[in-house]
């Protein structure tokens, strides 16, 4: 006993225990929450970028993104005519579709926003893949993400 002029040695161990046991359930807690927080992101942004290849898809004449004299992004990002090509005179009298998307998101997995286009699916190498024949657009980080 200290009698009460301050912690005993056995005290500031039971402390110590408590602390320990504590932080070991909730480190793995917050991990988790991070991990599916990442995967809800991911899955909302892919659903979003998917609507906008839709609706992108229906206003030009069932052509995908890039299909006309633009780029994917350009398509995607910018003006376009209903044939896919870049307004850069905007004019009343040419029927003005986008943006679609201020700019190609983030992965929030592996921190890029390149697209991969009909190249190996899950590879980690870009932040997103593309296939330009189906029009599929899937997160190119992993390959279990890829699958979402």
């Amino acid at each position: 006993m200290n009698n009460g002029k301050g912690i005993a040695f056995i005290e500031l161990v039971i402390v110590m225990i408590v602390l320990t046991l504590f932080s070991s359930f909730i480190v793995p807690q917050i991990g988790q929450a991070a991990q599916e927080s990442r995967i809800s992101g991911m899955c909302r942004t892919l659903q979003d970028v998917r609507s906008y290849i839709t609706i992108y898809k229906a206003q030009h004449k069932q052509k995908l993104p890039g299909q006309g004299d633009c780029n994917w992004e350009n398509a995607m990002c910018g003006i376009t005519d209903e044939n896919g090509n870049k307004l850069i005179n905007v004019s009343s009298d040419i029927m003005q579709l986008g943006p679609y998307m201020k700019k190609v998101p983030v992965n929030p997995y592996n921190g890029l926003s390149t697209i991969d286009f009909d190249g190996v699916p899950g590879d980690n190498s870009h932040g997103w893949y593309f296939d330009t024949k189906t029009g599929q657009f899937n997160a190119d980080n992993s390959v279990e993400h890829w699958q979402l």
